[in-house]
């Protein structure tokens, strides 16, 4: 890290102990977040281009925080991640590139960003790491509450060259609080990055209607590997779930069961070979014998 990036994370990390000492962080007035300069205005994204446009050359900035309030954008968060939405606005000039740009700066740059999210009237404040983004769905990964804040980035682009592991048990949540499991906006993200935004069975396009399904079930411990899901449309998860489909492991086709047909359940394709990645071998192989399994049992 170079000189001038130390210092704005010894900045940061000041502002942090200075709202430790000045409030609780789970529940902070918003006039004490501007006040400490954590945020400013209306803007979705801060990125205090005052303190921070030095440091880049695209003049971007590196953003400071996150405004999440979830009436604007359909963001995704859970204890340990949030998927959070390019801003799309009518303001003129560069307001929203810059503002997109200096979130992925702080990835680049690899410093902490505040994620601001609405409690009631006050504000809830935790310290974010900015592990992807994707621009297919102008939408950034952001992991809350890091553990390891110095780890790698978060990207799949290599993932195929690394071992796939089917299954993971669950672990306990650390709280209850908010409603996505920890994991899933994570998941959710990835498999949409691996594999585009579009129903793999019938090329559905509209992003609120499109899901990430587990292939391997979590209720069977299936693994948060991307590689271990697909993007299916609301109808088609369901009827995947429904075991009205399947894909068989080496060719990718699709099997209908013997209880519908493909123009029943409106399937437009007949594989996956359309795909640039294709999901694990192993995940399709466990999913097609089960499914197997339930089929001879019907007859």
């Amino acid at each position: 890290m170079n000189q001038s990036i130390s210092i704005e994370l010894a900045r940061r990390d000041s502002m942090w102990k200075e709202l430790l000492e000045t409030a609780d962080p789970n529940k902070v007035e918003p006039q004490t977040l501007r006040k400490l300069r954590f945020f400013s205005g209306q803007a979705g994204i801060y990125r205090d281009s005052k303190n921070t446009q030095r440091y880049t050359k695209d003049n971007a900035g590196i953003a400071v925080s996150l405004l999440h309030t979830g009436r604007h954008y359909s963001d995704e968060i859970s204890e340990s991640e949030i998927i959070y939405h390019y801003p799309e606005t009518s303001r003129s000039g560069l307001t929203d590139s810059n503002e997109i740009q200096s979130v992925k700066n702080a990835a680049i740059y690899n410093l902490p960003i505040f994620v601001i999210s609405d409690v009631g009237k006050m504000r809830k404040v935790q310290i974010g790491k900015v592990v992807s983004w994707d621009d297919a769905t102008s939408t950034f990964l952001v992991e809350l509450n890091p553990l390891n804040f110095l780890a790698h980035p978060n990207e799949i682009d290599h993932l195929d060259d690394e071992p796939f592991v089917p299954k993971a048990p669950r672990l306990p949540s650390r709280t209850a609080t908010v409603g996505n499991r920890a994991g899933q906006p994570a998941f959710k993200f990835n498999v949409f990055k691996r594999y585009g935004a579009c129903c793999v069975v019938c090329d559905m396009r509209v992003l609120p209607l499109l899901q990430a399904a587990h292939i391997i079930p979590k209720k069977s411990d299936g693994t948060d590997d991307p590689r271990n899901g697909l993007v299916l449309c609301g109808n088609h998860h369901l009827a995947y779930d429904s075991g009205l489909f399947s894909f068989e492991p080496v060719s990718t086709r699709i099997h209908v069961s013997a209880k519908t047909t493909k123009d029943e359940i409106q399937l437009t394709r007949s594989d996956l070979r359309h795909l640039n990645k294709l999901p694990h071998i192993d995940a399709l192989q466990w999913r097609w014998r089960q499914w197997s399994v339930d089929q001879r049992e019907d007859e």
